[in-house]
Order: structure tokens, then sequence, then C-alpha cells
């Protein structure tokens, strides 16, 4: 029985031996074919940014699903790099169609709308069919309604199919910037009946104009 043990133990430390001679040559045979493996400890982004460069220069986000992070190693996981990758790549190209393969999507997608300036792309920041639901195009389209002093871009939002909630978060982005408007008081009056949020008016100044937003959002509630 003591012979069957030592047996064991011996062909399990050379079963160990033997994985650590071939590992190496394991490693080598991705990186032959194309494969990103994680080999510096001390810098384990370079495997992200060779992966980055290479999907630029073929022109193909698929080659940052080729970054491999070793068994034993202890840094940033696998998934974390591969979507640091598309990251970068999505970053340089603008290409939103490939959003939907990083972890924050809907955020992604926003924040090409908001590099290229175009307020079109917001009513994408949006992805139900994911297991964490993803809904950002309150917070766009308020991205823009804030810059430009604009509430046509919360009245975007007002449809059927859309979260009375985003339109809410749209406004809270707009009312920030009607201070700095020409009429701050006619401002606060139209986000807070869009709104339906009687707080919003307790900003107008006006008392008149005050009672006025008070009753009108009162009464449409």
């Amino acid at each position: 029985m003591r012979l069957f043990h030592l047996q064991r133990s011996t062909i399990v430390i050379l079963g160990i031996f033997a994985a650590f001679l071939w590992y190496p040559t394991y490693i080598g045979v991705l990186q032959f074919i194309g494969y990103h493996v994680v080999t510096n400890t001390v810098d384990p982004e370079s495997a992200k940014q060779a992966a980055l460069k290479d999907a630029l220069e073929k022109k193909d986000a698929e080659i940052c699903k080729k970054i491999v992070v070793p068994f034993y190693y202890m840094g940033p996981a696998e998934y974390d790099l591969v979507n640091g990758c598309y990251m970068g790549y999505i970053y340089e190209t603008n290409d939103i169609s490939l959003c939907g393969e990083v972890i924050s999507s809907a955020g992604c997608v926003t924040a090409i709308a908001e590099r290229t300036n175009n307020p079109d792309l917001c009513k994408k920041a949006y992805f139900p069919e994911y297991t964490m639901f993803q809904e950002n195009r309150g917070t766009c389209f308020g991205y823009f309604a804030k810059r430009e002093r604009e509430i046509e871009y919360c009245k975007r939002l007002v449809q059927d199919d859309i979260p009375i909630s985003q339109k809410r978060i749209c406004l809270s982005y707009f009312i920030e910037a009607c201070p700095e408007t020409a009429e701050p008081d006619s401002c606060f009056m139209e986000a807070a009946i869009l709104r339906e949020d009687v707080t919003a008016c307790e900003a107008i100044k006006n008392e008149t104009v005050k009672e006025k937003c008070i009753k009108e959002v009162s009464t449409d509630s």
C-alpha cells in the first residue's frame, strides 16, 4: 500500500514537472499563431496594447479576443484586458456597433455621442437584451441638453416605449443650465412642467411665476 502511495506521488510530481516543461512551448505556439499572451508580470498592459495595435493595423476588432492570461498569473483578469482592448479600438474608430462587446455598452455609446458631437446616437444607448439591463439615453441626451441649454433633447424621450425616468434624468441635467440662460425662471418652469415635478419650481425667484409653475405642475399631475 505504501509502495502504491509512493508511486502515485511520483506520478503527480512528474506530471507537474512535465506541465512546466510543456507550458512554455504551449505559450510559444499561441504567440506564433497570433495570440497575445501576458508574459510580463510588471506590465500586463503590454499584451493589451500589442493586441490593440494589431487590431487597428488589420482593422479587425476580433483580435482583441486573442489576449491570453496564463492560469498562474495574478494580475488583471483576461476579460478586463480584452474589454480594454475593445474600448481602445472603439475610441480610435468610433465604431458604435462594437459597444455591445464591452462591459459598459450604454456608456460606450454615450461616450462616442459626446466625442463625435452626435446626439442622434443617444437613442442607441440602450441594451435591454443584456442580463445587466443597460439604459443611458437620459444621461446621453441630458449632456447635450445641458451643454446647449436646449430642452428639445429631453423632449425626444417623451415616448410611450421609453421609461419616464429617462426623461427626468435628462431634465435634471438641463435644469443645471437654467441659471445661465437669458430667462432662468422661464427655463425652470418649462423643465418643471415637462418633468412633472414641483421641486424645480422652487428655484424660480419671481414669486408670481413660481406660484404659476406650482399650480400648472400640480394640475398636470
